[in-house]
């Protein structure tokens, strides 16, 4: 059964067209194009074992409009999710203004939370790290470092850890695994995508965070 997508104002989150087996979790993943990149990989690894559903999205600026505070909450109660992975990382900050405080930065966070909470009260709701930024290197080449904004990153995480303790939510370092693997990002001019080696630490991540005890082995289906 193919895909579908459920759109509502200023939302859309596609889903699997079949979800009728209730003993497999269902996990909404909210992010940007480093959603784009892990998401499906991440339908692959947990094909028999849960119901990946997705919304390619971010918000700009610091403040979360109204609007868009409704939007996710009206997503995330377009299913009844076990599970909230979520990350508005590069979009929201890196093209800001450094003079934010960092009270200002917390405060965005937890109006995400809260919106994403107020729509799906039963979920546990869980940050991803935002992933780094790598030096750009001639095409053919593998970043070996960090870039020159990266502080940037390593501060958002921070303060996003900070709002997952105090809000009672998950929060998945990506971050540090993928600064020890910087030679998978995609390189070139680009220092902020990945090959599916980086995105694979993702998956990774949110796989043993669902299934702690291992994923089900998947059965092969036997031709007719």
């Amino acid at each position: 059964i193919p895909a579908m997508t459920r759109v509502g104002k200023g939302w859309a989150v596609t889903i699997p067209g079949d979800m009728s087996d209730a003993k497999r979790p269902k996990i909404l993943c909210y992010g940007d194009s480093i959603f784009w990149g892990y998401n499906g990989l991440l339908t692959k690894r947990t094909e028999g074992n849960a119901y990946i559903c997705g919304w390619m999205d971010f918000i700009e600026g610091l403040v979360v409009p109204e609007d868009k505070k409704k939007a996710l909450a009206e997503a995330a109660a377009s299913e009844k999710f076990d599970w909230i992975f979520f990350n508005n990382g590069i979009h929201f900050l890196y093209w800001g203004d450094r003079n934010w405080t960092e009270e200002r930065i917390k405060e965005h966070y937890r109006d995400i939370v809260r919106s994403f909470r107020k729509g799906a009260p039963q979920a546990k709701i869980v940050f991803l790290a935002t992933t780094p930024q790598v030096e750009i290197v001639p095409k053919g080449e593998k970043a070996k470092k960090v870039g020159k904004e990266n502080d940037r990153f390593t501060r958002q995480n921070r303060l996003a850890a900070e709002v997952a303790k105090e809000m009672d939510c998950g929060f998945l370092d990506v971050y540090t695994p993928m600064t020890e693997h910087l030679d998978y990002a995609r390189g070139g001019g680009d220092q902020y995508h990945w090959t599916d080696q980086g995105y694979q630490i993702i998956v990774d991540a949110i796989v043993k965070t669902v299934f702690p005890n291992g994923l089900k082995p998947q059965q092969v289906k036997k031709p007719k």
